[in-house]
């Protein structure tokens, strides 16, 4: 039996196309993304903050820890409140998780009692803080 070539192409390639576009998977299914970190960092007055989007425009949860423990939650975290027990530098992880469980990370190098040395992250960051590594300011 023999095919046309072209038209198998054509065909194969109409099928992928259209599946991408659908927004579902095989099962039907919407497709949901991670959220997206916009901004992590340190400031001069040693308070954590964190902006992330949701394609979905999800509910996002922010979860700030060290060493598997958590030290907060929420976009702001004053280093104050983090354990007497963390001092001197620390990889902090923030974690962003939206309401169907998709999550995107990021870690600060942190001074508990400085400020932030660096970053890298995992997931859906911008400018350089996605799934190469990179520091959402370039600190990576």
């Amino acid at each position: 039996m023999m095919f046309n070539k072209t038209a198998l192409s054509i065909a194969i390639t109409s099928t992928l196309v259209l599946a991408s576009c659908s927004g579902k998977n095989d099962d039907e299914t919407p497709i949901n993304s991670s959220p997206t970190i916009v901004v992590a960092y340190v400031s001069g007055d040693d308070i954590l903050y964190a902006t992330a989007t949701d394609p979905e425009e999800d509910e996002l949860t922010y979860i700030w820890s060290v060493d598997q423990t958590t030290i907060g939650t929420g976009t702001e975290l004053p280093l104050v409140m983090a354990p007497s027990t963390i001092t001197g530098l620390n990889d902090v992880l923030l974690t962003v998780t939206d309401s169907t469980n998709e999550t995107t990370k990021y870690v600060l190098g942190v001074d508990f009692g400085g400020s932030e040395v660096g970053g890298s992250g995992t997931g859906g960051g911008t400018d350089g803080g996605g799934t190469d590594g990179g520091g959402t300011d370039g600190g990576g």
